[in-house]
């Protein structure tokens, strides 16, 4: 991982880190074992847009996709909404 000496702080060396993940991701579809599992993805868009909306972030059975209080909250939801 090029970029920063490793002696520097997480914040510093996320370029290098993201461009590290994303040929994993790369090399992992090429092989194909796929990319990124939805479930994870789902995730990680909702904890994005939480923190976005509120400026906090606290994992628990209601946000967190593998909980199974959550996705039935969430399948709800989509159906209110008309999706």
């Amino acid at each position: 991982m090029r970029g920063p000496a490793a002696s520097a702080g997480v914040t510093a060396r996320m370029e290098s880190m993201k461009r590290v993940g994303f040929l994993r991701l790369l090399e992992s579809i090429d092989s194909g074992d796929g990319g990124y599992p939805l479930a994870s993805g789902l995730d990680d868009m909702l904890v994005d847009y939480l923190l976005e909306k509120t400026g906090r972030w606290s994992s628990n059975a209601l946000v967190s996709i593998d909980s199974s209080l959550a996705r039935s909250l969430y399948t709800l939801l989509s159906r209110v909404a008309g999706r």
